[in-house]
């Protein structure tokens, strides 16, 4: 983890960041969900929602993606989209290990709120 004096900064993710998104995701859910997902399953569900046509997919049918970034390190991310009836749906936020507990998360789920009540 950086120092605190670093700001973390919350921006739009774009399809030239699929690839940290995909690495970000790779990293996380093996500690997220090894108690619920077999090995064999939790790489399916990657290869499956996380490959760069998938991502580019979600994105294109308006998923808005967010990334965190400090000091040139990516500790997260989040996805929301809206539901087309005024509700807006928070489909993914994966902090890495190393910045759990930090706020990162936490910066990234009001980001998102600040996001759904400007639009």
């Amino acid at each position: 983890m950086k120092s605190s004096h670093e700001k973390l900064l919350i921006r739009p993710a774009t399809k030239d960041d699929i690839g940290v998104i995909i690495a970000i995701a790779r990293q996380t859910w093996p500690v997220a969900y090894k108690d619920i997902l077999s090995p064999r399953a939790l790489n399916y569900m990657l290869d499956h929602f996380y490959s760069p046509a998938a991502l580019a997919s979600q994105m294109d049918k308006g998923q808005q993606f967010f990334i965190a970034q400090l000091a040139g390190e990516y500790p997260g991310f989040a996805s929301l989209g809206d539901l087309q009836n005024g509700t807006w749906k928070l489909y993914k936020l994966y902090v890495l290990p190393q910045y759990q507990k930090t706020g990162a998360g936490a910066a990234l789920m009001l980001h998102a709120i600040d996001f759904v009540r400007a639009h």
